[in-house]
């Protein structure tokens, strides 16, 4: 978290090119994301259970080519254990740990570094294919959302925005009419 985006960026290309086949990313365009969002929301779940998911798929991709995977480590979002939860049935050998501040380990600090760097990639391409500049972060959202549904209008704010977030809701009805 402390790290800026150039670090980030060269501390994952090293991570991809020394260590091929060690770990599993999934990258989840603000478009997937809302359609599996929906998904599980009529389904009674939660943005944890969509992140459990996203967790027990990717250790579940990495365990089938490893030979050897003694456990996974998560750093814990969810008092539920969804996670644990999910890969126990897939993989009942697994050891799977789920703690806060699990970021300390290397593996976790490795892959939020690596999480990061799709963002980063994503968000870049995003900005360049619609030439507008979106943040990073909850400031200016507003004023951005505003911006791209002037330019795309609101039925396109699926394809740049996670739109069961509040401040998706905060956009005007005089913008959702443009």
């Amino acid at each position: 978290k402390k790290l800026t985006d150039s670090q980030i960026e060269k501390i994952a290309k090293t991570i991809y090119s020394q260590f091929k086949g060690c770990f599993e990313t999934i990258l989840l365009k603000p478009e997937a994301y809302n359609k599996l969002y929906g998904d599980m929301s009529r389904q009674g779940k939660n943005l944890n259970d969509l992140l459990a998911w996203l967790h027990s798929k990717a250790i579940e991709a990495v365990n089938a080519r490893q030979s050897v995977v003694d456990g996974a480590l998560i750093d814990q979002f969810s008092k539920a254990r969804k996670v644990e939860r999910s890969l126990k049935t897939k993989l009942p050998m697994l050891n799977v740990i789920e703690r806060t501040g699990a970021e300390q380990d290397i593996a976790v600090a490795t892959a939020s570094i690596l999480s990061r760097y799709q963002f980063l990639q994503h968000h870049k391409e995003m900005s360049e294919h619609y030439g507008i500049a979106f943040p990073k972060g909850a400031t200016s959202v507003i004023k951005t959302g505003r911006e791209f549904i002037k330019t795309y209008s609101y039925k396109r704010l699926y394809e740049v925005a996670k739109l069961h977030f509040k401040t998706t809701a905060q956009l005007t009805q005089q913008d959702l009419l443009v």
